[in-house]
């Protein structure tokens, strides 16, 4: 996969969950490393959530319940640092 589409795909999953705040995470996705991090471990987790959540063979409980805790952290993390660039 080429780092345009997995920059994409990463853009993608978190505004997604931040349709709020989208025009300021593309404004500062390459501008700010730790933003540009953080996007990028968020869209990670929110994979692999969806990755847990589609398992259907075996109880995936505990797994969720932690990458839904990382995605949470992260999101408030993110926030954060947007709300500081202000």
């Amino acid at each position: 996969m080429s780092e345009n589409a997995i920059q994409m795909s990463t853009a993608r999953l978190v505004l997604e969950r931040f349709p709020d705040r989208s025009e300021e995470i593309l404004r500062l996705y390459d501008k700010i490393d730790d933003i540009r991090h953080i996007c990028d471990d968020l869209a990670l987790a929110i994979e692999t959530l969806q990755g847990f959540e589609s398992r259907i063979d075996r109880d995936s409980g505990s797994e969720i319940r932690d990458f839904k805790d990382i995605i949470d952290k992260l999101h408030a993390e993110l926030i954060e640092l947007i709300d500081a660039d202000h």
